[in-house]
């Protein structure tokens, strides 16, 4: 078989990446598919996932018009609700801030979870943690799961790791926990995995506040001042002397 046109993969990385640079952005030093711009007093960012984009910045508009020039087709243009699993909310309480989430992805979880097992997640209401304080599941002894319910598992901790990655942090020690069992879990193990979804249904609405103002730490202690780090990590240069790194930007705290 003769590849005649490559679609995604290194080709379509080339041709996006001569199209950001010509637009004037470039990529970012710890993620290369999230590019930056520099705007004077702020950045512009555009994080690429395949042929998903998602703009943060000032002028939307002006930067899906110039895509379009460049020869684009898009689809779905519009202010972020929903992207890679992901929910975007902006409150309307006083902070008005920016929120990620996962509640649409924790529902369709717990939707697919009644489709496995044909009952609906226990209520998790009076759970408060993802595991009971002071497990140790690696000395369950309970018998071996079939093997439905080892299919069954391993997809439910592929399901709470793509949780993870949404800001479901709550859940990470609980599941990177789990996940040790699935080449061959035990029917206890399974118990604990249902568990943590009765957990996620209680918490499925929790989110990442994205505040875009500089910290202030004048209020910390002395004993984190400026000398007690020197003297902890010495005088030697690191990452942050690198002159290719951004300058930092923000909005300063009064």
């Amino acid at each position: 078989m003769i590849i005649h046109k490559a679609l995604y993969g290194a080709c379509y990385h080339e041709k996006w990446a001569d199209t950001m640079t010509k637009l004037g952005f470039f990529p970012s030093r710890s993620d290369p598919d999230v590019w930056m711009k520099d705007k004077g007093d702020h950045y512009e960012y555009v994080v690429v996932y395949v042929d998903d984009l998602l703009y943060v910045g000032k002028d939307a508009k002006q930067y899906w018009k110039d895509v379009l020039a460049m020869g684009y087709k898009l689809k779905g243009v519009g202010v972020p609700t929903y992207h890679l699993g992901a929910t975007f909310e902006r409150g309307d309480g006083p902070e008005k801030m920016m929120t990620w989430g996962a509640v649409r992805y924790i529902q369709k979880i717990l939707d697919q979870y009644q489709k496995n097992f044909g009952e609906e997640v226990k209520n998790g209401r009076r759970i408060h943690a993802p595991l009971e304080p002071g497990e140790h599941p690696e000395l369950d002894t309970t018998e071996r799961c079939e093997d439905e319910e080892k299919a069954n598992y391993m997809s439910m901790v592929g399901s709470l790791q793509r949780a993870l990655t949404l800001g479901c942090i709550d859940i990470a020690a609980a599941v990177m926990t789990m996940s040790r069992f699935r080449d061959n879990p035990r029917k206890g193990h399974l118990a604990r995995l249902k568990r943590i979804f009765s957990s996620q249904q209680h918490f499925k609405k929790s989110s990442i506040k994205f505040n875009v103002e500089m910290p202030d730490y004048h209020h910390y202690d002395k004993q984190w001042s400026q000398s007690a780090w020197t003297d902890f990590y010495g005088n030697g240069k690191g990452v942050y002397d690198d002159p290719k790194l951004p300058h930092v930007k923000g909005n300063l705290l009064n």
